[in-house]
């Protein structure tokens, strides 16, 4: 049950920024790039493992930087701006959102 709430929470964080990438902006204001390359913010759907999650993103042209595979969320980096409908057509994502600073310190 937990780690449904768990799950259930992150898609609706990786919803919310998939939502406001889209409304909000230029890209180059709104993605984490760097140098050509953008990073995104993957769910894995539930019970996808992590060796076929890492092989999808591979064949959309990405790479895993950072995994917490006990919720399945993944960054990744990539220079393919087909990265996002690649990876959504492999049918193993809940959500792939532009990773962006929401906030910063003084």
């Amino acid at each position: 049950m937990r780690s449904s709430v768990r799950r259930f929470a992150i898609s609706a964080g990786v919803a919310a920024l998939a939502l406001q990438a889209v409304s909000s902006g230029p890209a180059s204001a709104r993605t984490a790039s760097v140098g050509g390359t953008t990073t995104m913010v993957v769910l894995a759907k539930p019970g996808v493992s992590d060796a076929a999650l890492r092989a999808a993103v591979i064949n959309a042209a990405g790479r895993v930087v950072r995994a917490n595979d006990e919720v399945g969320v993944y960054t990744v980096t990539t220079r393919s701006a087909r990265f996002r409908s690649a990876l959504k057509a492999s049918g193993l994502v809940d959500g792939v959102a532009s990773d962006r600073r929401i906030g910063s310190l003084p």
